[in-house]
């Protein structure tokens, strides 16, 4: 079975904030693929979308 295609949108504010968005990964997998943002400063609101709700069958790798 071949990997699903996913993507991190993340935009960098006027003011400096950044915001991020997992797109393509269902259920809390997607905290894995951004928890390198996390590390950049302090989190000031971590909302989930629809997906974060669903689950499904995927492989997630971190490449680098």
């Amino acid at each position: 079975m071949a990997d699903k295609a996913h993507t991190i949108e993340i935009v960098i504010g006027t003011d400096g904030k950044v915001t991020s968005e997992v797109k393509g990964v269902m259920g809390p997998d997607c905290a894995k693929l951004t928890a390198w943002l996390d590390e950049l400063g302090s989190v000031e609101v971590d909302k989930h979308t629809g997906d974060w709700y669903k689950h499904g069958e995927q492989n997630l790798t971190n490449r680098r």
